[in-house]
């Protein structure tokens, strides 16, 4: 699997002005809040949105140049993978259904792998999904969670997605202790749920980060990026 997407083309063009922007904030450090590149806009208050990715693989590239870049990615992109099919395995589910489920994943996500901050949205997906499946102490996994979740929406803002997993998860439990009369309340998974909520907001754009992921989103959708829908 690292071997295909050592293979995979570099297609995502935004990696170069979000490299040149990781670079800037090293040089300069502090990060970058006027709008550098377009010529339209040069000056205008600019959105700080996945800066400590941009920070990593700036670094990453300065020390082991694009084929270190390539693969670091592909590596982080992988790892979230095998985190969320170790924590299965750790599970006792079938190894043959894990295998299955992990090439059919992969095969599915393929078409958008590609060198970019993503990467570490996969792998912040798949260390949850780790987390969930751990038997560590709740008060531990609470706080590992709210520094994934932090980090996650740090290096690169979808920490959205993870709220909408934790959610759906917490809400079937919910069901099940209303439909099931269940003793054990899902603490935790709720816990989980508003964390991932507050996290969203701890970046340096704060609350403002709502309004430019829904401009994002607009746009996105109306280039048609199939990605975003």
């Amino acid at each position: 699997m690292l071997g295909v997407l050592l293979l995979r083309p570099v297609f995502d063009v935004d990696i170069f002005w979000q490299l040149k922007l990781g670079e800037m904030t090293l040089d300069r450090g502090g990060l970058v809040t006027a709008e550098p590149f377009a010529a339209n806009h040069l000056g205008e208050p600019l959105a700080q949105l996945a800066w400590l990715g941009q920070i990593v693989l700036a670094g990453v590239r300065r020390i082991g140049g694009w084929p270190g870049l390539r693969v670091f990615d592909s590596v982080v992109w992988l790892s979230g993978f095998v985190a969320a099919a170790l924590a299965m395995r750790r599970s006792m589910s079938a190894p043959a259904g894990i295998v299955a489920a992990l090439l059919l994943a992969f095969a599915f996500i393929l078409p958008f792998s590609s060198l970019r901050p993503q990467s570490f949205a996969v792998l912040g997906f798949g260390l949850l999904i780790a987390l969930l499946a751990s038997q560590r102490p709740w008060k531990t996994r609470l706080l590992l969670g709210a520094a994934l979740l932090i980090l996650w929406q740090n290096l690169h803002p979808s920490v959205a997605i993870g709220l909408l997993y934790l959610g759906a998860r917490a809400g079937l439990s919910w069901l099940e202790v209303l439909l099931r009369r269940r003793t054990n309340l899902p603490v935790f998974d709720t816990a989980l749920v508003l964390l991932a909520g507050l996290a969203m907001f701890a970046t340096p754009m704060g609350i403002g980060i709502l309004a430019v992921s829904a401009q994002n989103a607009a746009a996105s959708k109306a280039m048609g990026v199939s990605e975003w829908l």
